[in-house]
C-alpha cells in the first residue's frame, strides 16, 4: 500500500504546472482565481491540476464560504513527501512565480483592509447577523480568567476588547484597519477606559515577547494567508 501511495505522489508532481503549484504553495495559500492568474491558465485546467495534487496528499484544500484555498499538506505522507523535495522547489526555476505569488497575497491582504475600513461603522450589526444571539464576548472573557494581560488580535471596532478591559484585564488590540481602530479608540474613550490599540498585521503583531498572557483571535483567523501556522 505505501508503495502505491508514493507512485500516485510521484506521478501527481510528473509535470511541469504542478511542479509550479506545488513551489509556490510551500511559502503559502493561494485561492484557485489567485492561482489561474499567477500561470496565466484557464481556470478548468488549474482545477484539474489541484484535484491530482489533492487526492495524492501533496495539497490540502482549506474553505472559506465560496471559496477555496490550497496549500502544501501539513500532515500525512504528501507532507513528508513534499519537505523532503523542498529544496529542489525552491530552485531559481520557481523564482518567478514565487515572487508574483508573494505579490498576490500582499494585494489579498491590502484588499481586506480596505473592506474592513469600509464596513468600520456597521461592523457590530455584521457580526450580529453573522453569529445571532450567541454570547460569544462573554464566553471568550470568561476563559480569560487569572490572565493579567490580554491581546485581542484582529479587534475590530474594539467591542471584545472592551469586554475584557471591564473585567479588569489590561488589553492589547492589534488590527490592519485604520478606521476599525479609531473605532475603538472611540469606544474605550467614551467609556473612560485606557486605550492600547496598535496597527499591524497578525503575521507580524507589533508586539514584544512575553508582553501578553494570553491571545485571543474571534472572527479574524480565516483571513490569515496561513491559519493553521
Amino acid at each position: 500500500m505505501y508503495i502505491v501511495n508514493l507512485l500516485d505522489t510521484i506521478k501527481s508532481l510528473a509535470d511541469p504546472v504542478r511542479l509550479r503549484i506545488a513551489a509556490v504553495l510551500l511559502d503559502g495559500e493561494l485561492s484557485v482565481n489567485e492561482l489561474v492568474e499567477l500561470t496565466g491558465m484557464g481556470q478548468s485546467r488549474i482545477s484539474r491540476h489541484l484535484k491530482i495534487l489533492t487526492d495524492s496528499g501533496v495539497l490540502q484544500c482549506r474553505r472559506d464560504g465560496l471559496w477555496a484555498f490550497y496549500s502544501a499538506a501539513a500532515a500525512g505522507e504528501g507532507q513528508s513527501f513534499i519537505s523532503s523535495i523542498s529544496s529542489f522547489l525552491a530552485d531559481d526555476s520557481f523564482k518567478e512565480d514565487r515572487e508574483k505569488a508573494v505579490s498576490i497575497r500582499r494585494a489579498r491582504a491590502e484588499k481586506s483592509s480596505r473592506f474592513f475600513d469600509k464596513i468600520s461603522g456597521e461592523w457590530s450589526s455584521l457580526k450580529r447577523l453573522a453569529i445571532g444571539d450567541i454570547d460569544l464576548d462573554g464566553e471568550i472573557v470568561r476563559r480569560l480568567e487569572g490572565y493579567a494581560v490580554a491581546a485581542d488580535l484582529g479587534c475590530g471596532s474594539g467591542e471584545l476588547a472592551k469586554s475584557i478591559a471591564l473585567r479588569d484585564h489590561r488589553v492589547i488590540g492589534v488590527d490592519s484597519s485604520a478606521k476599525m481602530l479609531d473605532a475603538a479608540k472611540r469606544l474605550f474613550e467614551a467609556e473612560g477606559i485606557m486605550s492600547d490599540f496598535r496597527m499591524g498585521q497578525l503575521e507580524h503583531l507589533p508586539m514584544r515577547d512575553g508582553e501578553a498572557d494570553a491571545g485571543v483571535v474571534a472572527m479574524a483567523l480565516h483571513h490569515l494567508p496561513e491559519p493553521s501556522s
